[in-house]
């Protein structure tokens, strides 16, 4: 709402739709913007932020910023976990001993036989247990080691301590949670994830297993960070698969304001890269039309010149120089569309260096052409605007060769072809059956359906991997799709 000025409540008529203000008294209402109640509401709940949003646009990336910081200090507050050293084996050894020596029985009395295997198998069992206690021992003092490596910034020599400590106790989950905090914090961030995981399906705890989903969402989150650029589909699956897992640690833990509180901005944050692929695609959808009509031009062009060059004799100089000068009016039309396009000039890099740009080869070989034409005209000699028109020819035909491609056409493919070969990447014919079951399974749906939050099995590494591999094809059906064209429109 708006807190200086306020505004009015909009009411229509159920029966005849017409639209009026809400009125008490014969007065229209105003509402405005209590911002201060909403602070002191903020106020009243740890780690809560207020962000006054308004009736105006908001800086999401400010807002991102600040979740990512808390994200970082709940990190850290939550990496140290107290553990407990066992003495118990001190007491187990004394008693032993006392037992060994104060034995009752004489050496040729029979129960001394007995009295001798069970001496022995005490021994037995106290090597074994002493053993046990010495790896609990080491991997205790590799946690211990480890605590202090992270506490010092030292996170690839804790993720080292913590990795040996797991080793020896692969049972703790203390333990791959602080190896994943310490991975999280060196920008190891799918290794991070991994650990995560681990820690959460071997832990008793719902508090740990919520604390495990919540850092393997921040993890998925900061990974999404650095594939936002260069591959913003991918980007967008792990901001969905973040989501989803945020809501699994709301599960354990429904109380857990943080997970709540990112999980509404990831999916702030989905839906905003979700429009700007769509404003991407259809960016790259109206390119790949502009194309598609230089393409259409100069083929025309190379048509219309070839069959010029072929009827200018002597005699006709006169009417083919007239049909020269309106070919290179088109021709030069057609490199205006090209420079408003502004494809045509090179495309520069922050390290100082820069690529051609798509259309900037063609639009050099047009230019060319509509050059030559011009010259074809001036000569009153049938030898010269015969060779000026060859070279306009070679022109037309060296800019088409140089032209963006179909994206949705493979080299050395018909249109048919290329259809056939689109029906044939599917990898398996799905039933209608098949399709509910996979659509009832799909975990990034929309949330806000469900009147609660759902009790899900939280998912294993199988299914993370198979969540991975599915993006991996995705990402090799889209370039196979894009053709040529995909890689430039990527180096943009």
């Amino acid at each position: 709402g708006d807190r200086a000025r306020g505004s009015r409540i909009v009411e229509e008529d159920e029966d005849s739709g017409v639209r009026s203000f809400m009125k008490h008294d014969k007065k229209e209402v105003w509402t405005r913007l209590h911002s201060e109640t909403l602070r002191q509401m903020v106020a009243a709940v740890p780690s809560g932020t207020y962000f006054e949003v308004a009736s105006g646009p908001f800086d999401l990336k400010g807002i991102y910023q600040q979740v990512m910081q808390r994200v970082e200090r709940t990190t850290v507050e939550k990496q140290v976990v107290e553990s407990y050293e066992d003495k118990f084996h001190l007491f187990l050894f004394a008693a032993v001993t006392v037992l060994l020596l104060s034995n009752p029985w004489k050496r040729n009395s029979k129960p001394w036989k007995n009295g001798r295997a069970a001496k022995t198998a005490a021994l037995v069992l106290l090597l074994l247990s002493s053993l046990s206690v010495r790896a609990k021992e080491s991997a205790a003092g590799l946690f211990r080691q480890g605590n202090k490596a992270y506490a010092a910034e030292k996170f690839d020599v804790a993720a080292e301590k913590f990795q040996a400590a797991g080793e020896l106790d692969p049972e703790s989950a203390e333990i791959y949670f602080n190896l994943g905090s310490a991975l999280y914090r060196n920008g190891a961030f799918e290794e991070a994830r991994g650990s995560f995981e681990y820690a959460a399906s071997v832990s008793d705890s719902e508090q740990m297993k919520s604390q495990c989903w919540y850092n393997l969402a921040n993890s998925m989150v900061k990974t999404a960070e650095t594939l936002r650029l260069q591959d913003p589909h991918s980007a967008l699956e792990f901001y969905q698969q973040a989501a989803y897992i945020y809501r699994t640690a709301l599960d354990y833990n429904m109380e857990f304001a943080d997970a709540a509180y990112n999980m509404e901005v990831t999916r702030m944050l989905t839906a905003q890269l979700t429009e700007e692929i769509r404003q991407e695609e259809e960016k790259e959808q109206q390119e790949n039309e502009m194309f598609k009509y230089i393409r259409e031009k100069l083929e025309e062009f190379i048509l219309r010149q070839t069959a010029l060059n072929t009827a200018t004799t002597a005699d006709t100089l006169s009417a083919a120089a007239q049909q020269q000068q309106t070919l290179e009016k088109e021709t030069r039309e057609l490199t205006e569309v090209m420079k408003e396009t502004g494809l045509h000039e090179a495309i520069p890099f922050p390290d100082g260096t820069a690529e051609p740009g798509p259309l900037q080869k063609t639009f050099e070989h047009t230019l060319k052409a509509a050059a030559a034409m011009e010259r074809a005209q001036q000569y009153p000699a049938l030898d010269p605007v015969q060779m000026e028109q060859k070279i306009a020819l070679e022109e037309l035909i060296a800019a088409l060769g140089s032209a963006p491609a179909d994206p949705n056409q493979q080299e050395g493919e018909s249109d048919e072809d290329s259809s056939e070969s689109d029906d044939s990447d599917m990898d398996y014919d799905e039933s209608d059956e098949d399709s509910d079951m996979y659509e009832e399974a799909d975990p990034f749906g929309d949330f806000s359906e469900y009147e609660e939050i759902r009790g899900v099995p939280p998912p294993n590494q199988t299914e993370m991997d198979i969540l991975a591999e599915e993006a991996r094809n995705q990402e090799r059906r889209k370039q196979k799709k894009g053709g040529q064209y995909k890689g430039v429109d990527k180096d943009w």
